[in-house]
């Protein structure tokens, strides 16, 4: 039986098509062999089964993702649990996950402590692949999200500042955040790169050091190597 991944933010449910999804692929499964055992008159002749790959969970392995060479030599870990969930990947102005998710096959994200002018920022990255055309469905869902609430929504302010920096379909987010400390308004900037290639999606962000900004130039220089790396998952 084909494995339904859950794609969408760690902590959030996956949306309802999800699930639907899941019924649906169990009915055809169930049709299928029906059909195969029905008989055809030759119990010599195989059973067409077709092709199920590109239905089933996909893990990512190691060497799709960035590495040390890639990073200025700092290693990364693997994020397992919600820590920076909201750049993995974004989906800003949502209740829950965008709809492409249900169309996710596997996704990882790893983070790494890259050394930037002498101080430290945080990069995380996040791959993604997508049956069929989810990874350009996500692309879509997120420009009419960013549309539809002018970029404003729980996390702050989001805002494309650039497009076309890696890929075709790839740009680059600013989020900005603003909160009250003694007294004073305290601005925090988190700078996102998505790209997709084909089936798979691409995150990289610089989600700063503790309260500190994350920087622009940092994000821009690892998401052509990551989208490099991905394409081995293509």
């Amino acid at each position: 039986m084909p494995v339904v991944p859950d794609c969408s933010r760690p902590g959030e449910p996956a949306p309802r098509a999800g699930r639907r999804s899941l019924r649906l692929s169990r009915l055809m499964l169930l049709a299928g062999a029906l059909s195969a055992t029905a008989g055809t008159g030759n119990p010599d002749q195989p059973a067409v089964t077709g092709d199920r790959s590109a239905d089933e969970a996909m893990s990512i392995p190691d060497r799709a993702m960035l590495q040390a060479t890639e990073l200025y030599g700092a290693t990364t870990a693997v994020l397992d649990d919600d820590r920076w969930a909201h750049v993995r990947p974004p989906q800003p102005c949502a209740d829950g996950a965008y709809p492409s998710a249900v169309l996710c096959r596997g996704s990882r994200a790893v983070t790494a402590v890259v050394e930037v002018n002498g101080t430290p920022a945080v990069a995380v990255e996040y791959v993604a692949v997508f049956r069929s055309n989810g990874a350009r469905r996500y692309v879509r869902d997120l420009h009419r999200a960013l549309d539809g609430c002018r970029g404003i929504d729980a996390q702050g302010t989001w805002k494309i500042l650039d497009t076309g920096l890696a890929s075709r379909e790839s740009l680059l987010l600013r989020l900005r955040q603003k909160w009250e400390h003694a007294g004073e308004t305290a601005t925090k900037n988190t700078f996102v790169a998505v790209a997709r290639v084909g089936r798979v999606l691409v995150v990289v962000a610089d989600v700063g050091w503790e309260a500190g900004d994350g920087h622009r130039d940092l994000v821009e220089a690892l998401i052509g190597p990551a989208l490099r790396r991905a394409n081995l998952l293509l």
